[in-house]
């Protein structure tokens, strides 16, 4: 049995060596001019937030059975869509850390849900001016904290008019016209995006381009044309125009030898890592990957929000075996390919038979629906504008139960980890993500440190004990989540993920510190 201070020694050792480790990284990307990005989003900013109702009840005092808590919880919860507290606060932790970013991007998703209409039956005036007010306050909060910084936004499927479609016909002018307004002709920092090439595509879908420097184009894409929920016999041409748009983008940049910063909501690929449901409709995803094929080489990295956690996917096709998880779509999701349904064996064969053409990096959300940590990242550029790694920052909302608010919440906010020194990568290619993945196919250790990452958690007893909570406290576990809420032994971990119980027996939060003190060391920590 290992002691309580031996445990301690370890992760103060392991605290003291990042915290030197991060502070020689500080100091290299200041010789070696890294160049900062700020990437946030997923808001879902509710501006009915109550504090002490439960995330049963959407954290809203509305509808006849309102389930209330005695605790208060003023700076979000778990469940809910977020408060003003915490949006603002995310937004002055962004400017804090990085004051002077060369540009942010914004995943979308600023509104909360059940603001935008089901149907015409429920979209009177007052919810329209509900959507126009949410989505004003929320860019000018952040153009507030940034106002000479170019803000590069996109469109969130809580964002529209109606919940998941995009703007019918008739109502296509009046809403990208509105959006056009407050995303770019009245923020300073985007007068270079004010011009008549992008007003056209953006009045047309909502897709426009930033030319960052001569190195760089961030293409703000609006994947709700290609989302499967979306209704595609509304306005059908312009999510043709737009992939053809796409298209005519990378290869004007392939020829140019310049690379393309891909921003959307909508990743295409799968909804969760461990199922099968298609986010894009089959017709675009085909088309879209046919590009990627052919233009992979132009693009740095695409940027995505929507699943509200961390992940890390590459598009490769698997050479002369079968697709594992993927029927018509072929990509790797670093977790998803772990936790498959094949063999160890197929997957250490499948992990050196990638033919890779494209990564795509979902970031964390603000709000804390999944269980998350709500969190901002920055994106590191080396001198050459090439992706280098991702610093992510998390709010500890654990700690905020019973709270007031009397300040901005920074005392709340830490710097979680970065790629780099915490998942050993050392740029953000794809062939550091397969890197990654080889290197989780026999190390279980690092698979619950990412996983942890991910949902905003750094490895230690206290957040160990925090995430134990809030996954004990969903009513859906998914392989990864069982893997964290057991914490199983490590011996048998793949035993543990690769096919939990339908009733699972009562998960560790209850078992003895000293085990999950032993577990912590195991992890090398």
């Amino acid at each position: 049995v290992v002691s309580t201070q031996s445990t301690w020694d370890i992760i103060k050792g392991y605290m003291m060596k990042s915290l030197v480790f991060g502070m020689f990284l500080v100091l290299n990307a200041v010789l070696a001019k890294e160049h900062q990005v700020l990437v946030l989003g997923d808001f879902h900013l509710n501006e009915d937030y109550v504090d002490n109702v439960s995330e049963r009840s959407d954290c809203k005092n509305e509808g006849k059975h309102v389930i209330y808590t005695p605790d208060k919880a003023p700076w979000g919860r778990f469940g809910c869509d977020s408060p003003y507290s915490v949006v603002r606060s995310s937004i002055i932790r962004a400017k804090k850390v990085v004051s002077n970013p060369e540009f942010v991007l914004v995943i979308g998703d600023l509104v909360a849900h059940k603001v935008s209409c089901k149907d015409a039956s429920e979209c009177d005036n007052k919810r329209r001016e509900k959507l126009r007010r949410v989505l004003t306050n929320a860019t000018k909060e952040l153009s507030s904290r940034f106002p000479m910084t170019p803000i590069i936004h996109t469109t969130g499927n809580t964002d529209v008019v109606y919940h998941n479609q995009v703007p019918k016909k008739k109502e296509k002018s009046e809403y990208y016209s509105f959006l056009y307004d407050i995303y770019i002709k009245n923020h300073p920092g985007n007068r270079a995006i004010d011009n008549s090439e992008n007003k056209m595509t953006f009045m047309n879908g909502g897709y426009y381009y930033y030319d960052a420097n001569n190195k760089i184009r961030v293409l703000a894409i609006n994947s709700l044309y290609f989302f499967k929920h979306n209704d595609h016999h509304n306005d059908p041409d312009a999510a043709d125009e737009q992939m053809k748009w796409i298209e005519k983008q990378l290869s004007l940049l392939h020829s140019k030898g310049r690379k393309a910063v891909l921003l959307m909501h909508v990743p295409k690929d799968i909804d969760k890592s461990d199922t099968e449901a298609h986010i894009w409709s089959h017709k675009y995803a085909e088309v879209y990957d046919g590009i990627m094929r052919k233009y992979g080489d132009a693009i740095d990295l695409t940027v995505t929000g929507h699943l509200h956690i961390a992940r890390h996917r590459v598009h490769a096709d698997l050479i002369n075996t079968k697709q594992c998880d993927n029927k018509h779509s072929p990509y790797v999701d670093i977790i998803s390919q772990l936790f498959a349904n094949i063999s160890y064996e197929q997957r250490v064969e499948n992990a050196y038979k990638y033919q890779l053409y494209h990564n795509t990096y979902i970031f964390r959300a603000v709000a804390p629906l999944d269980l998350n940590n709500p969190g901002i990242s920055i994106l590191h550029f080396d001198e050459n504008y090439q992706s280098k790694r991702i610093e992510e920052h998390t709010f500890l909302l654990k700690k905020t139960i019973n709270t007031t608010i009397t300040s901005e919440g920074d005392e709340y906010w830490m710097r979680l980890y970065d790629t780099e020194t915490g998942l050993g990568l050392n740029d953000l290619s794809m062939v550091q993500l397969v890197e990654l993945h080889k290197r989780m196919l026999d190390n279980p250790h690092l698979i619950l440190r990412y996983l942890m990452y991910m949902i905003g958690y750094d490895i230690s007893i206290e957040s160990m004990y925090y995430a134990l909570d809030a996954f004990n406290s969903k009513r859906y576990l998914s392989k990864q989540e069982i893997a964290i809420s057991y914490v199983c032994p490590f011996e048998k971990f793949v035993e543990c993920v690769n096919g939990p119980p339908k009733s699972p027996q009562k998960p560790l939060d209850s078992a003895s510190h000293e085990y999950q003190q032993q577990n912590l060391i195991y992890l090398n920590i």
